[in-house]
């Protein structure tokens, strides 16, 4: 296990002297804000650092690789796992003070974007040019697009058009050293020198701390469709989506929700569910209208032969 060093007044004050002004948190009842997560889990830093730019961050892991105490990354905390709070004790390093979309390039469909901006932010910046960011990591509103790259985030959309991971082309990132590197590329085809995005993906930080992205970006689908079916059992649920697949439909998002999910909202749902144990499964479809509305009804009758014992179609995209 590695051995780290207490934060002492002089390392304090030389994080001061350096950082710029605003950045450094050390009273108390602030700190309590950064002790926890979406978790139960509750661990109180020493020190907070809120990164202005990315030379706060650089500044911070190189004086942590100095004086050898331990940095916790953190986006928006909205995560269950504890993983941004600090175990160790030392410095939380938030980079929500990152949060410029720098760029959104409509002709090659990408998108720079820092990594403390909302996810749910990213995502209609880019249907207000016409484009998609396809993720939809649960909690969009309180995540950061850096937080779901640092965590390979996925979602019931991760069916048809795969995780983040599958739509970041390049990254800017702080090594514990505080090097600045930049990984990947800006276009679609990328294949020369090794795959460093991909390897700094994912890694929770522990390689490197993502201070901006490079994201891919699709051509926002014409519309989008979606049906509620009840079963009776899991089973039956979970046999009606691999028919759904064999047959050939390729769903945008699949949701399902077991019974234990059921017991917590069934007071919330339009009708009542039969079974002693029953699922509901949340399928949407996007594309084309026509088309889409097509398959629905081809989806419908699958489910309907797969012992759907309820079927209700969204009224419009909202629902």
């Amino acid at each position: 296990m590695t051995a780290y060093s207490p934060i002492t007044p002089a390392v304090r004050a030389e994080m001061e002297a350096r950082l710029s002004p605003g950045a450094l948190i050390t009273e108390p009842a602030l700190l309590e804000d950064y002790a926890g997560d979406a978790s139960c889990l509750r661990h109180l830093p020493e020190l907070v650092v809120c990164a202005q730019n990315v030379a706060d961050v650089q500044t911070l892991l190189t004086l942590a690789n100095t004086h050898r105490f331990p940095v916790t990354p953190r986006g928006g905390g909205s995560g269950l796992a504890g993983a941004c709070l600090a175990d160790r004790g030392g410095v939380v390093l938030s980079t929500r003070g990152l949060d410029a979309i720098r760029a959104i390039d409509t002709i090659n469909f990408t998108m720079e974007v820092e990594a403390g901006a909302i996810s749910l932010r990213v995502r209609e910046a880019a249907a207000a040019r016409g484009l998609f960011y396809p993720p939809d990591p649960a909690g969009m509103e309180l995540s950061t697009i850096g937080g779901n790259a640092a965590t390979d985030a996925g979602g019931p959309a991760c069916v048809k058009y795969g995780t983040t991971r599958d739509y970041i082309l390049g990254l800017e990132a702080v090594l514990p050293d505080g090097s600045l590197i930049t990984t990947g590329v800006r276009t679609r085809k990328g294949v020369v020198g090794y795959d460093l995005t991909n390897l700094l993906v994912g890694c929770e930080g522990t390689l490197a701390v993502i201070t901006a992205l490079t994201l891919k970006l699709l051509p926002k689908p014409a519309a989008t469709t979606g049906v509620l079916c009840a079963f009776e059992s899991m089973a039956d649920a979970m046999r009606a989506v691999a028919r759904v697949m064999a047959e050939g439909h390729l769903p945008s998002a699949i949701e399902f929700l077991d019974y234990r999910c059921l017991a917590l909202i069934g007071e919330m749902l339009p009708f009542a569910v039969p079974g002693e144990r029953p699922s509901l499964l949340i399928v949407e479809l996007d594309g084309p209208a026509a088309p889409i509305e097509a398959e629905m009804a081809e989806v419908v009758a699958v489910m309907t032969r797969e012992g759907a014992t309820r079927v209700m179609r969204a009224r419009d995209e909202a629902e």
